[in-house]
């Protein structure tokens, strides 16, 4: 059975499950749910994508058939995506978290990662993440750090992938200069201003919409506004988070709002694009970024 460890604080509680990708199975108000509920049957399956949150760590997005070019070098990565012939999201998401510090309200997950024998194919550097979630009275924290253990320098990307509820006038604002619009493949081709659809600078409905597509100028800030539960959400995020993808599925019971530091495929786009997010760590140094999610009851 998957361990969970929960996390409280006032009427916050948060349930993480540190072997199934360092995810967030559960994270509540009282009785309310915040982001969307992980099920036994979700939970049982090991897979995180079907969890309540997960990290996104050492990039995030897709990767252009999991094949890339870096200091001269070429690099081919395991698709880790069913049947898709990208690698998705990083590692992270697919690896079995080590608990480090913990308290009532606050715990660390420790993930260490060498690129030889089973780490083979998941990524070429040698690295470590540290992940910590802390509840405060009103708020959830989430910090993502990753080391360059590595001779090399090594490319980096961090970002969060929480699953809110789809609920009836559940509304979504924020601010962005352009996003991208991806191809059949789901890769990104070109850069359009947010405008129509894809305009959430007022507060809108999300059920008005479908969207898969990442916003570059991310303001760092996003509220969602739930008028049945009487709950208003805030994501605030470091200025690392740059970027936010936005991904609410036809038919589904959730969407999502991802703070993310780069665009898909920036591993590809490093020459072409000046502002696509990617960091470069030399060996020894870290990447630190959080990102908050904030409860307020409305009357």
């Amino acid at each position: 059975m998957t361990e969970i460890l929960t996390l409280t604080n006032g009427e916050l509680a948060l349930d993480l499950a540190p072997a199934v990708g360092g995810a967030i199975t559960g994270f509540r108000i009282g009785d309310v749910p915040i982001l969307r509920e992980t099920t036994p049957e979700m939970l049982a399956s090991g897979d995180a994508t079907l969890t309540s949150s997960f990290p996104l760590v050492p990039v995030s997005g897709r990767i252009d058939q999991g094949r890339f070019t870096f200091c001269g070098q070429e690099h081919r990565l395991v698709p880790n995506f069913g049947e898709s012939p990208h690698y998705l999201h990083g590692f992270g998401w697919r690896s079995a978290w080590e608990i480090g510090p913990r308290s009532e309200s606050a715990a660390t997950l420790v993930l260490d990662h060498d690129p030889e024998g089973e780490g083979a194919g998941l990524w070429p550097w040698r690295m470590r993440a540290e992940l910590t979630y802390a509840l405060e009275t009103t708020s959830l924290v989430m910090t993502l750090t990753v080391e360059n253990r590595d001779a090399r320098p090594m490319p980096c990307g961090l970002g969060f992938h929480p699953y809110f509820p789809r609920r009836p006038g559940a509304g979504l604002r924020f601010r962005a200069a352009s996003l991208w619009i991806a191809d059949e493949r789901e890769i990104p081709v070109r850069r359009d201003a947010p405008t129509g659809d894809f305009d959430f600078s007022v507060l809108r409905e999300v059920e008005s919409v479908t969207l898969d597509n990442a916003f570059a100028g991310f303001g760092g800030e996003a509220q969602i506004v739930y008028p049945d539960r009487r709950l208003a959400l805030a994501i605030t995020a470091d200025a690392v988070f740059g970027h936010c993808v936005v991904f609410v599925p036809p038919g589904k019971d959730f969407f999502c709002v991802e703070p993310v530091s780069h665009m898909p495929d920036a591993i590809n786009r490093m020459a072409e694009v000046k502002d696509h997010g990617l960091r470069i760590l030399a060996p020894n140094e870290r990447l630190v970024a959080s990102a908050r999610i904030s409860v307020e009851r409305l009357p």
